[in-house]
């Protein structure tokens, strides 16, 4: 992606943040999660760049009229309706070329193929050095943590390698279009407020200082990027409106005579912090300002629920979190991004789920 954008910054050409994130995040999974290095900047056409376009093409949404959009968004949110709409989220063909994919690499590093330090060399340590810990997975840790049931996991006739390529192919799907649309709203939030991407790119300057490679400490220590994609979040929600969840036990909601009674679904809004008031704990609820997550002003502990929350949240936060900073860390280091006569003040989510872009100049310094 660096040489991309350093292309792109000698010759003054706009560029398309979706489709550039997009592929950043591609190659990054592709890495992460198959152990394969793509070049998707270098190479667009790959045969994994059409496989993730077929996977992704669901059916119903191909010609995508505003209706058709609208039924594929509201059945992420309502499964139910995807059923009514016959929606497939995920093609046949796609699936079936990324999980055969993962079973020929599994089945490479178990025979001896080269090591590449990913998720799949993890887990098959994990199996090799403590096969007990793979055969339970911590049936008391999930009636701990969730009360979940956990019965139906005894009667399932997946082996190993299957589990191990279904948790992948779910880290890819899942992690794909979050990554890159959630860096595509940072990108409009750096645009919009450069004062801010100063103090980003002062923390990076600070932090890497002279070193040659921005390290996983270093990702650690920039704090003022976290609360800035944090607040992102909270302002864009480019992953989903409601959350889902079934209650465990009978619980009164304080103050009310209200129970919700074991076993009933509850759906709550992700957009509940956008519609809070001057009288809610956040330094500065209704404008963006990073600092709504610093620890002395006391964010609401719900005050950013595109992950989730409790023992039930995403299990790819961190993951997702980490790439999302390697990326900005690089963009940012030795450059600044600048609006173009394209840019938008206001990026409505409708118009972004349908395409529209956020369209950006790099200028190195």
């Amino acid at each position: 992606m660096e040489r991309y954008l350093l292309d792109c910054s000698k010759k003054n050409e706009e560029i398309d943040a979706k489709e550039t994130f997009a592929k950043f995040s591609l190659d990054a999974i592709a890495t992460s999660a198959f152990g394969i290095d793509l070049d998707t900047f270098k190479e667009p056409d790959n045969v994994f760049a059409k496989m993730v376009k077929e996977l992704q093409r669901a059916k119903g949404s191909e010609s995508g009229t505003p209706f058709q959009l609208l039924i594929l968004v509201l059945s992420l949110n309502f499964p139910i309706l995807g059923k009514i709409f016959t929606i497939e989220q995920f093609s046949v063909k796609g699936t079936s070329f990324l999980k055969n994919a993962l079973l020929k690499t599994v089945e490479m590093r178990k025979n001896g193929g080269k090591r590449r330090n990913d998720i799949i060399d993890h887990v098959l340590d994990l199996e090799k050095n403590n096969p007990e810990a793979m055969k339970n997975v911590s049936e008391d840790q999930f009636d701990k943590d969730a009360e979940i049931d956990v019965s139906n996991l005894k009667k399932s006739s997946m082996n190993f390698d299957e589990i191990l390529v279904s948790n992948a192919f779910l880290l890819f799907v899942a992690a794909l279009d979050t990554t890159s649309s959630t860096l595509t709203f940072v990108m409009h939030f750096l645009l919009q407020y450069p004062e801010l991407q100063e103090k980003i790119r002062d923390e990076i300057t600070e932090v890497v200082g002279s070193s040659e490679k921005v390290t996983f400490e270093h990702i650690q220590e920039m704090k003022y990027m976290d609360k800035f994609i944090l607040e992102t979040l909270r302002r864009a929600h480019p992953f989903g409106n409601i959350f889902e969840r079934e209650c465990t036990k009978d619980y009164q909601i304080p103050g009310t005579n209200y129970v919700v009674r074991k076993g009933e679904i509850i759906n709550f809004s992700v957009l509940y912090e956008r519609m809070k008031t001057e009288n809610d704990s956040f330094y500065n609820p209704l404008e963006f300002d990073p600092e709504n997550f610093n620890p002395s002003n006391n964010p609401d502990t719900f005050s950013a629920l595109a992950f989730g929350h409790g023992p039930r949240n995403c299990v790819g936060k961190r993951y997702a979190m980490m790439t999302m900073k390697l990326a900005l860390a690089h963009i940012l280091r030795n450059s600044r991004v600048t609006k173009t006569s394209n840019t938008k003040e206001e990026l409505q989510m409708y118009k972004f789920l349908a395409g529209a872009d956020v369209p950006f100049h790099v200028n190195s310094v």
